[in-house]
């Protein structure tokens, strides 16, 4: 597989990675006291491991 289709999934998966936290963890589930800055900070986390995939996938889109 190109790096352009594997950086494609990679972003894809973790976009929808971050709207389940955002819009169904958080609201919906319980989360215990100790928990909750974890589940606050992953979606800023996860989505700075995406940066580079998604700039891989641009580039080599439309350059």
């Amino acid at each position: 597989m190109q790096l352009k289709n594997i950086s494609k999934w990679i972003v894809i998966a973790g976009t929808i990675l971050i709207w389940t936290v955002k819009f169904i963890i958080r609201p919906f589930v319980h989360i215990p006291h100790s928990l909750k800055p974890f589940v606050g900070f992953a979606p800023n986390l996860i989505g700075s491991f995406l940066l580079p995939f998604g700039a891989c996938w641009f580039f080599q889109r439309f350059f």
